[in-house]
């Protein structure tokens, strides 16, 4: 199985880096990304530039970062709770971002994981891979 991940990460390095691991690591995470949460939603309701699309209903997986423009990671997870479709659909969040109060913050809003962005590309690699060992090979996902 492929899991359909929305990713929201504005920082373009990090974009490539992400899909490098993909590919590097064999995951069968099928991403697509936004530039900030306001896309994302944009994306998943069918508005904005995404108009005439529909609602995305094939997501299986939210990854976002916390610190975005226009719409942040934390906005976006509350959003995302207000939506009976969306909120099924797990969301990770990936941040450099330590902080307890985030932490705590982001699993108050309904985020089901909370990863600390890897350092180095090995790390990186690592993470992807537990992503999908997790979330594609052992979850049965809500879309699916």
């Amino acid at each position: 199985m492929t899991a359909r991940v929305i990713w929201a990460e504005d920082d373009l390095v990090d974009r490539i880096l992400f899909e490098r691991a993909i590919m590097k690591s064999g995951a069968a995470l099928k991403p697509t990304f936004v530039d900030d949460g306001q896309e994302m939603l944009d994306l998943l309701n069918g508005e904005g530039r995404y108009e005439g699309h529909g609602r995305a209903r094939n997501v299986d997986l939210i990854v976002l970062d916390l610190n975005m423009p226009r719409m942040d990671g934390r906005m976006l997870l509350g959003k995302l709770q207000l939506d009976v479709e969306f909120r099924r659909i797990p969301s990770i969040v990936m941040t450099t971002s330590l902080a307890r109060p985030d932490v705590l913050a982001c699993y108050e809003l309904g985020a089901n994981s909370y990863i600390a962005k890897p350092r180095s590309f090995e790390e990186l690699v690592q993470v992807v891979q537990n992503v999908d060992a997790y979330w594609v090979s052992t979850c049965v996902l809500p879309a699916g």
